[in-house]
């Protein structure tokens, strides 16, 4: 499907106003897919391979309701922002959770170019993801409701998405102004899912942002995160894993996948 089938397809289905391609419209397409679309390891977490083309990402997540990741989801949403004729680029970070360390380029994003500024998209980054874009003006601190985030320049080409963590700005990850192409995301998508050391490969996470409330799936642990606190829900059993799958995540996964899953992740836990 081209990129303007798929952009209609999307907005019918999260119920976006029509219109031009404005701050109101690329705010909407960012907080209600991750409130709809749940941000999965799941595929990579069984051993599967992940196909980042328009058409899989699109039956993966949108028609078989599956989730993905960062590469998924922000391919998803790059082809709608093409569709609706936002000015947009792809972005490769590397996920850093504020240490000094050399890691791969493995997470993709996108920058959105608006009536003269620039705007950080990203709808794959777990429950840590902002639920709008972020303008890229550094320094300039954005409260989004369930956090603060704010863009860093770190060197001259540079940048950091921050966000308020424990009394003091904590970066994410790290991206930069170069030109990147599909190319590097299936490198950057292969090494994520396939390479033996790569988290996804050996957690079973997953992550769902709503305006009050983040389902964060950690192996074994329920963490529901609210603005006033967390809570923490061990999961005990294949039917209660199921449940929170389907119901929370809003997956459509059955219990001989959950019973797959759970051997691998929890049993041993217990």
């Amino acid at each position: 499907m081209s990129p303007h089938e798929i952009a209609q397809l999307y907005r019918d289905e999260l119920q976006l106003t029509p219109g031009s391609a404005d701050l109101k419209l690329l705010q909407d397409i960012q907080s209600r897919h991750n409130e709809l679309f749940s941000f999965t390891s799941l595929a990579a977490a069984l051993g599967r391979d992940i196909r980042v083309d328009s058409d899989s990402v699109y039956e993966k997540i949108m028609v078989n309701r599956l989730g993905g990741y960062c590469f998924e989801h922000n391919k998803l949403v790059y082809d709608v922002l093409v569709g609706f004729g936002f000015a947009v680029r792809i972005a490769m970070g590397r996920v850093v959770y504020n240490e000094n360390v050399d890691r791969p380029r493995t997470h993709r994003l996108s920058i959105v170019t608006l009536n003269g500024e620039r705007y950080l998209v990203d709808a794959g980054f777990g429950h840590f993801c902002p639920r709008f874009p972020v303008k890229m003006e550094p320094g300039l601190e954005q409260d989004q409701g369930d956090g603060i985030f704010r863009i860093a320049r770190l060197a001259s080409d540079q940048y950091g998405l921050q966000i308020w963590k424990e009394g003091d700005f904590f970066t994410l990850y790290t991206f930069d102004d170069g030109i990147y192409t599909e190319a590097d995301c299936l490198l950057g998508n292969f090494y994520s899912h396939k390479h033996p050391t790569a988290v996804f490969a050996n957690n079973l996470v997953a992550s769902r942002k709503t305006p009050t409330l983040t389902y964060s799936l950690r192996n074994s642990e329920l963490h529901l995160i609210r603005s006033e606190g967390s809570t923490i829900e061990q999961i005990t059993s294949v039917e209660q894993l199921h449940r929170i799958l389907t119901e929370l995540f809003l997956l459509n996964v059955d219990e001989q996948l959950c019973d797959q899953l759970y051997a691998r992740f929890i049993a041993s836990t217990l």
